[in-house]
């Protein structure tokens, strides 16, 4: 099944029932051991403004979220889906789209923000490697006054046709007040 992790070791064995005439039932059985190999659809999810220790000013005013997506399949995607659970650190009020690469439409409730590209027509990467490509980007800003060490994090679930999601990577910021190396607070 499609729920079984890439690169998971699949055991199996047989076992056959000797008979009376069965002059050597010591080789009556084997094992078989496999890995799973597959394609999967690449991703990825980025947050700006970003630093590499992921730490920002509590005064930070606006998140860009970027999440793109690839079809590597055998075939053409027909409608793509992506599932965004947004922090409950963000303030809901101010998401706003501000691109993508195909029409969308999408919906926002309780949190989850649900992008649909229907009829997308998203072709195999082996037949139009620069049209296999699509993203969707939008803008949201932290609640006001965020706790010192608040952290931000944001996974997506993308859904080709029927398959089951490809999970991007989780982004994370963390809100906190750092004080310039040398200064001090009298």
């Amino acid at each position: 099944p499609a729920s079984v992790a890439l690169n998971s070791k699949l055991i199996f064995t047989c076992f056959i029932d000797s008979f009376p005439a069965d002059s050597f039932p010591q080789n009556n059985y084997d094992t078989l051991e496999v890995i799973v190999r597959g394609s999967y659809d690449p991703n990825e999810k980025t947050v700006e403004p970003t630093v590499a220790s992921g730490i920002l000013p509590t005064a930070t005013k606006d998140f860009t979220y970027t999440i793109n997506f690839q079809k590597t399949g055998t075939d053409t995607a027909f409608k793509v889906v992506i599932k965004d659970s947004l922090d409950a650190a963000l303030d809901l009020e101010t998401f706003q789209v501000t691109g993508s690469s195909h029409a969308y439409g999408y919906t926002l409730d309780e949190g989850v923000v649900n992008f649909t590209f229907s009829n997308i027509l998203l072709p195999d990467s082996h037949v139009n490697e620069p049209g296999s490509h699509g993203f969707i980007q939008y803008t949201i800003q932290p609640k006001s006054n965020p706790i010192q060490g608040t952290q931000i994090k944001n996974t997506a679930y993308i859904y080709f046709d029927f398959n089951y999601p490809i999970v991007t990577n989780t982004t994370l910021s963390v809100l906190q007040d750092i004080q310039p190396s040398g200064m001090k607070t009298i």
